[in-house]
């Protein structure tokens, strides 16, 4: 419980001020954040039931390392389209398919942009959809070797 108590910090002045009420007042800022995230990743399992259900697949065991970190980020989440990429981050590492894939750098991402970069990002993926079979191979840049790579590397 100490470590909720530094959730909601106050000063000298505001806890004289409140007296005994500032304990009383903290506890239930803590209470109203934790149901506020509750309700935030009950959301969340929702949508991933969802999802994983229109995919056709059981949801599989996902790794601590990632369900932890993902739900925390998730259950801040305002933005309803940046919440269900996150949910779409969980189907995704639950699926049967997926399942030895690394999603911590996707959580790292998902952590940093907002709406407005995530709607970017869903546009990129909409239109590279659209086209890809409209691509012409000689469009595409040539990706550089991991040999060539690490002799430039070298070089500077």
């Amino acid at each position: 419980m100490e470590a909720l108590a530094v959730a909601v910090p106050f000063t000298a002045i505001v806890k004289r001020m409140l007296g005994p009420a500032a304990d009383e007042l903290a506890e239930q800022l803590r209470t109203e954040i934790r149901a506020y995230r509750y309700g935030r990743t009950l959301k969340l399992l929702e949508k991933v039931e969802r999802m994983a259900q229109e995919a056709g697949f059981t949801p599989q065991a996902v790794s601590p390392k990632i369900l932890f970190p993902l739900l925390e980020g998730a259950s801040f989440e305002e933005d309803e389209d940046l919440h269900t990429m996150w949910a779409a981050l969980l189907a995704n590492a639950a699926s049967p398919e997926n399942a030895k894939g690394g999603y911590a750098g996707f959580v790292a991402v998902l952590r940093q942009i907002s709406p407005d970069e995530a709607a970017l990002l869903n546009w990129i993926y909409d239109n590279a959809l659209e086209n890809r079979n409209n691509v012409d191979p000689s469009d595409v840049p040539v990706m550089i070797s991991e040999s060539h790579w690490m002799d430039l590397r070298h070089r500077s």
